[in-house]
């Protein structure tokens, strides 16, 4: 299978200007412009930003559909300052990246 190429100028990210910024559904960051197939890594690249570069691994992963969208719910343990570790949730709307599948 191919994976379309796509080119820089069609990436759109929506990162909503709120406190609690892809912390649940209702403030999802939004990702369109790439095929579902490229999304991956640039979930990766916001949550290493959004992690304030710390270190962190992904502990899961859910496809979830859900008012009509498409989001990826990805859950990641993020290592703290104290050496204790923390439990994250970060959403992201991918439903433009479906197109009409």
């Amino acid at each position: 299978m191919e994976t379309p190429k796509t080119t820089p100028e069609k990436l759109t990210i929506t990162i909503p200007l709120k406190e609690t910024c892809g912390e649940s559904m209702e403030t999802a960051i939004e990702i369109s412009g790439v095929h579902f197939n490229q999304i991956i890594p640039i979930e990766s690249s916001i949550i290493h930003h959004l992690m304030d570069d710390k270190h962190w691994t992904k502990a899961e992963q859910s496809l979830i559909f859900a008012n009509n969208k498409k989001y990826d719910k990805i859950g990641v343990i993020g290592l703290v300052d104290d050496g204790s570790i923390s439990y994250y949730d970060f959403w992201f709307d991918i439903t433009e990246c479906f197109g009409n599948l």
